[in-house]
């Protein structure tokens, strides 16, 4: 692991920046559509321990905008998200259920670039909490790291391994992406980041079943960032036999049930459910 050799500040000192109030927003991800989201973000670079606004990439689409930074020298510099993205990364990812996260990275050159990590700060203990480095080539790549996973902390002039447990996920207001060049022959060189996210875990749902004379009930509790859909078989267990059932689910506080008459005969039901996105609205 490389040395962490850098301030723990707040940037709303350094650059007028208007910490967020807004709220945690699971499943969130930070494209950087608009100048406001990227200006959102910040940047500390080393070569002169400053902190700066990321340059913003504007494509003809949209879906291709990025923030990125160039290399002075040999020096690293860090995308923080701290005060950015309207809130969406701040707060409980242990009570959210979060799995870990993940951003898209491009490299201009990968030969003059010694790594990328991921890092947060948890306002529990305050300290900041380090993924594995990530060797990456040129082009976009996603680089990804689970909570579950080994993390290190900078403690007593060396990186030692650590175990994330909830407390330390409860309270997180930043996350860092730190890129750090091979030698000066990466000056003037750029790294840039999009789709930023904080991945939620899927939460399998654990349906109640109840039988009420002929009326057939299921219900689940269910989350933020998922989607369900309810399958129906009338002849059997195979993946084959199940045919979707649009419109049959219906949420009420947090719950989601459905209903059926059943005067004869059998059926069977499952629950699907996977991972859903939010966009970070425009700022």
């Amino acid at each position: 692991m490389n040395s962490c050799c850098f301030p723990v500040l707040s940037l709303a000192v350094f650059l007028g920046l208007s910490v967020s109030g807004g709220a945690q927003t699971r499943g969130a991800v930070e494209r950087f559509w608009v100048q406001a989201n990227a200006d959102s973000w910040s940047v500390y670079d080393a070569s002169d321990e400053q902190y700066y606004y990321p340059s913003f990439y504007e494509d003809e689409d949209p879906d291709y905008n990025s923030i990125y930074r160039n290399f002075i020298g040999a020096n690293e510099f860090i995308f923080s998200s701290y005060g950015g993205s309207g809130g969406a990364f701040d707060g409980d990812h242990a009570g959210q259920r979060a799995w870990g996260v993940s951003v898209w990275v491009e490299v201009e050159n990968a030969e003059n670039l010694d790594f990328v990590d991921l890092a947060f700060y948890s306002t529990v203990t305050g300290r900041h909490y380090f993924s594995r480095e990530f060797e990456l080539v040129d082009g976009w790549q996603e680089v990804s790291a689970a909570f579950a996973g080994t993390w290190w902390i900078w403690e007593a002039g060396e990186f030692q391994e650590v175990e994330l447990d909830d407390s330390i996920l409860s309270g997180v207001d930043e996350f860092l992406v730190r890129c750090f060049p091979l030698s000066a022959a990466a000056d003037g060189e750029w790294v840039g980041i999009d789709d930023f996210a904080v991945i939620p875990e899927l939460v399998v749902p654990v349906p109640e079943v109840t039988m009420d004379g002929s009326l057939f009930g299921l219900a689940f509790d269910a989350w933020d960032a998922q989607g369900y859909s309810a399958e129906k078989s009338v002849s059997g267990l195979a993946v084959g036999d199940f045919v979707e059932m649009p419109g049959r689910l219906s949420e009420s506080q947090g719950v989601m049930s459905l209903t059926e008459l059943v005067p004869g005969g059998k059926a069977f039901w499952r629950v699907g459910c996977w991972v859903e996105f939010t966009d970070v609205p425009d700022l």
